[in-house]
């Protein structure tokens, strides 16, 4: 009796795991969805937008290089801080770094990851 509980209590958390996934996967599209416009979305993967000077204006943000350069991600931030009045270059508060994800699919893909910001330290 105790291997099936246990053989149960494993396919159970194994179900978990990748609806989890999938739920994460939704979680960070949403607020992908609701920071950048249509045209600005594709390849990025990851979007964490931090709020200072009273409106977003630092972004963690993780993305697919085979799909968007590290130059047009920087464009794509840059017209956010142009939307709030800041003007002036972007900054980088942590280089661009290569890792590996797992996707909502299971496959494994490299993004590079960076910091920006609107606003000089």
């Amino acid at each position: 009796m105790k291997p099936i509980f246990i053989g149960l209590a494993m396919l159970a958390l194994t179900g978990a795991t990748t609806a989890d996934a999938m739920t994460k996967a939704e979680r960070r599209q949403e607020l992908i969805n609701s920071v950048l416009p249509p045209e600005d979305r594709p390849g990025i993967d990851f979007l964490f937008p931090m709020e200072a000077g009273g409106f977003l204006s630092t972004f963690e943000i993780a993305y697919f290089p085979e799909i968007v350069s590290d130059r047009e991600v920087q464009a794509r931030i840059a017209k956010i801080c142009k939307a709030n009045g800041v003007q002036g270059p972007l900054h980088v508060r942590r280089p661009v770094k290569p890792r590996s994800v797992k996707t909502a699919d299971g496959s494994t893909r490299i993004v590079h990851s960076t910091t920006l910001s609107c606003f000089g330290r």
